[in-house]
C-alpha cells in the first residue's frame, strides 16, 4: 500500500470500481483563476450590509477573473454536471443502481440523481 493510499484487495474482490475525474480538477481541464479564492480585504461572515457588499465584490470579481481565464467549461463545473456525468457512468455500464464516493471515501449517490428543476421554487 503507498502511503495514504488505502489497500482496496477487498474492495475489488466483491464489486467493480471505476474511476473517474471530475470535471475542472485533477487531470481533467482545470479551472483556472490568476486570483487566490481567499480575499483578505473581504470579511468571510459579513455582519453589515457593506462588509456584504465587499465579500459579494470581491466573489463576483473572483468570478469573472476564473470565467476568463478558464472560459465557457466553468459554466459546466458544477454539481448538476457532476451528477449527470456519474448518471451517464451509471447507464453506460447497464446498472440500475450505483454507488459513488469521493477521494474522501464520502458518499456522493446510491441511485440515479433526480432531474434538476426548471424553475426556481423560492
Amino acid at each position: 500500500m503507498l502511503l495514504g493510499t488505502p489497500d482496496l484487495k477487498p474492495l475489488r474482490a466483491r464489486f467493480d470500481l471505476v474511476g473517474f475525474d471530475p470535471r475542472g480538477v485533477g487531470d481533467s481541464t482545470p479551472v483556472r483563476c490568476s486570483t487566490p479564492v481567499y480575499d483578505p480585504a473581504a470579511p468571510t461572515l459579513p455582519t453589515t450590509p457593506a462588509e456584504y457588499r465587499r465579500l459579494t465584490a470581491s466573489s463576483r470579481g473572483h468570478g469573472l477573473d476564473c470565467l476568463k481565464a478558464t472560459g465557457s467549461l466553468l459554466g459546466h463545473v458544477d454539481t448538476t454536471s457532476a451528477a449527470r456525468d456519474v448518471e451517464a457512468i451509471r447507464a453506460a455500464l447497464g446498472e440500475s443502481r450505483i454507488s459513488c464516493t469521493t477521494g474522501t471515501g464520502t458518499p456522493r449517490s446510491t441511485t440515479p440523481p433526480a432531474p434538476a428543476p426548471t424553475k426556481s421554487t423560492t
